[in-house]
């Protein structure tokens, strides 16, 4: 018998309204960021989204997480239809959800010690006293591979790499099935990419389901599986006018540059 997936998209939509006016506004357009994706992850499967700048991955996995709510399509979390839940229904099941964003300098509070951040959510669903808090929160820090002792520190004193392995363990703080990682290496030294990546790899054999978008296949190497975001209809033209125009062979595009080299070089005095 198959296993029912953990997540399931279904024609997946988010369109931003153009407005004109500053009283009175008319919509006269519409970003279309994402349109029509669909795809499932399995329970302790690591799903990486491959796809250039703007296309909409980011867009796609706040919707995912519900941060935005989606114009169109069905979302299926864990058996349970999230498209459109408010209210206690959604807080139950943030529980299970986590996300690392892409920006480690910016999805960290710069007025909060690392302790309270990675903690917040053992707060807020109860998870726990002080003292057992503040145990889980060490021990997580120790998992990332920081050291314990940092609690009390805020991000300003970390370098990236260690910023954006205190927002791994304030995603694995509450133990949820699933883990949108935006871009977490985006912005970080190859060295330290590596070091992220085999992280978040370690951490696939608990059993966690990991979805990653990425902007080339290279960082997706060692995932399970590789959906391209290109291959639905989830480019806005809007966002990206290149898809509407084919690229030109490799050959010609050499050939133009060359020949403004020479021309360049003939209207030279010297």
């Amino acid at each position: 018998m198959l296993e029912e997936p953990l997540l399931t998209v279904e024609n997946l939509e988010k369109h931003f309204p153009i407005t004109r006016g500053i009283i009175f506004q008319k919509e006269i357009g519409r970003v279309r960021a994402v349109d029509g994706v669909s795809f499932s992850v399995n329970k302790g499967e690591t799903l990486g989204v491959v796809g250039e700048s703007g296309c909409g991955k980011s867009t796609m996995a706040r919707c995912v997480m519900r941060l935005l709510t989606p114009t169109g399509g069905r979302i299926t979390f864990d058996g349970q239809d999230i498209t459109s839940i408010k209210g206690n229904d959604l807080f139950r099941v943030r529980r299970e959800m986590m996300m690392v964003f892409q920006d480690p300098y910016a999805s960290l509070n710069p007025r909060k010690r690392v302790g309270s951040i990675v903690g917040e959510a053992l707060e807020v669903h109860k998870m726990g006293t002080a003292a057992e808090i503040k145990r889980k929160v060490q021990d997580l820090l120790e998992v990332v591979g920081l050291n314990p002792e940092h609690y009390n520190r805020f991000p300003f004193e970390f370098s990236g790499g260690q910023r954006q392995r205190i927002g791994v363990a304030r995603a694995l703080a509450v133990r949820p099935k699933l883990i949108v990682c935006d871009e977490p290496v985006s912005a970080l030294d190859v060295s330290v990419q590596a070091q992220i990546l085999n992280l978040l790899k370690r951490l696939q054999t608990t059993g966690r389901c990991i979805r990653i978008p990425a902007p080339s296949c290279r960082r997706c190497r060692s995932r399970t599986r590789t959906w391209p975001a290109a291959a639905s209809r989830s480019c806005s033209r809007a966002m990206c006018p290149a898809r509407s125009t084919p690229r030109p062979p490799a050959g010609s595009t050499r050939a133009a540059r060359a020949s403004r080299r020479a021309s360049a070089t003939s209207r030279s005095p010297c």
